[in-house]
């Protein structure tokens, strides 16, 4: 699943698991209006459905895990190589300074360079608005889910 399919899926089960708790915690509040038994069944059917949408939700979060990996592995491989812009362009200054490059030589050269390191910016970019995404979603089910035990952070999972 691409990344765009992975945030349409998961924040659907989001807003589902949402509703349903919003749906509990209403039934809760008018508990005092209608008979217990009455109250009891609709509250346990929408802990049903908040749960099967957690067990939806749970199998994304390693494909959601996996594609933070590979963006942020993405993200410091081009921040290495826009890392060695500057001493390349260092290195064109000196070849002008020595006259191995003319004026017009250096230029076109660096003028590459900047469009390059622009390209990788853009790019950083792109991939941080990608993690911002992602990691909001991965927040957002935190907040919702860990209060009723159906999220638990990779850090605290128990070992393999």
């Amino acid at each position: 699943m691409d990344k765009a399919e992975l945030l349409v899926a998961l924040t659907a089960h989001l807003d589902k698991y949402e509703q349903h708790r919003q749906y509990i915690e209403k039934a809760k509040a008018q508990a005092a209006k209608f008979k217990p038994g009455v109250v009891e069944k609709v509250l346990l059917d929408h802990e049903i459905k908040s749960s099967d949408v957690a067990d939806k939700v749970g199998p994304l979060l390693p494909e959601v895990r996996a594609l933070v990996a590979g963006l942020d592995a993405e993200k410091a491989k081009i921040s290495a190589s826009k890392g060695t812009v500057d001493e390349q362009i260092q290195e064109l200054e000196l070849r002008q300074v020595i006259g191995e490059l003319t004026d017009a030589e250096f230029e076109a050269q660096v003028a590459d360079l900047r469009a390059s390191a622009g390209s990788a910016n853009e790019r950083i970019a792109a991939i941080d608005a990608d993690l911002a995404d992602l990691s909001g979603a991965v927040d957002r089910w935190a907040s919702l889910a860990g209060p009723h035990g159906h999220y638990t952070p990779v850090a605290d999972a128990a070992p393999e």
